[in-house]
């Protein structure tokens, strides 16, 4: 077993274990026990909407926690990482894909909000992917469809070359959000401005702790939100 790494932000240790196909993920800091709390139910109510995952997998999914201390195994899902950071045109397949997997373990009413859906959280195979990194996830229906906008507008985020999108990334964009409000109207929900959105991760801040800051769509300018306005005006 070798450590890949320390986190000095969250105080938490992950290591990988190549004999059995683990991350070991562990710590005796407050807010990360509860990172890894909901990391773990996270992934537990993932694992329950893939029933062709193959069982001695899932089995692999452990916690040990208590009141100071907690350690959680997570079985290393079969797929391959993109470059979050890539423009939409680059990465709309990626995002495509995630929105597919997203409907189809996300029920209106059984449902549990990511909180960090993005590009860089899913492992991708030829046809599917997988969701993880669930540590920022909670059991909140308000939330359903949240986790669609953010991977969008982050993509539109990394999209940015001084404030302008090209015509490349627009189209790409055009698609993703074709998609988007097709799935929001059959689900007879209202779709959310980039504003609108922001306002509701700040009053909701509490879910992400002290890596609330770090999130992409919090991160855009006046002038990128002007470009954004106008693109979903005209959509």
């Amino acid at each position: 077993m070798s450590r890949l790494r320390y986190y000095n932000i969250n105080k938490t240790i992950i290591y990988y274990n190549s004999d059995e196909e683990l991350y070991i993920k562990s710590s005796f800091d407050k807010n990360p026990i509860i990172s890894l709390t909901n990391e773990y139910e996270g992934f537990k109510w993932y694992f329950s909407k893939k029933p062709s995952l193959d069982k001695s997998l899932v089995s692999k999914l452990k916690k040990r926690i208590d009141n100071n201390f907690a350690k959680i195994e997570i079985p290393s899902l079969p797929g391959n990482s993109v470059n979050a950071y890539d423009p939409i045109c680059i990465n709309e397949k990626y995002v495509m894909l995630a929105i597919d997997e997203y409907l189809s373990v996300s029920k209106k009413n059984d449902f549990r909000f990511h909180g960090d859906f993005s590009v860089g959280n899913i492992l991708y195979n030829k046809n599917d992917c997988y969701i993880i990194d669930w540590e920022n996830s909670v059991n909140d229906q308000k939330f359903w469809g949240v986790d669609i906008l953010n991977i969008f507008f982050e993509s539109i985020f990394f999209s940015f070359d001084k404030n302008i999108l090209s015509k490349k990334n627009i189209q790409s964009a055009t698609n993703i959000y074709k998609r988007i409000l097709k799935i929001f109207k059959e689900k007879k929900m209202k779709l959310l401005t980039i504003h609108e959105l922001v306002k509701l991760y700040k009053s909701n801040s509490l879910i992400w702790g002290d890596t609330f800051s770090k999130l992409p769509i919090l991160k855009f300018n006046q002038e990128q939100l002007k470009v954004i306005d106008s693109f979903q005006k005209n959509n």
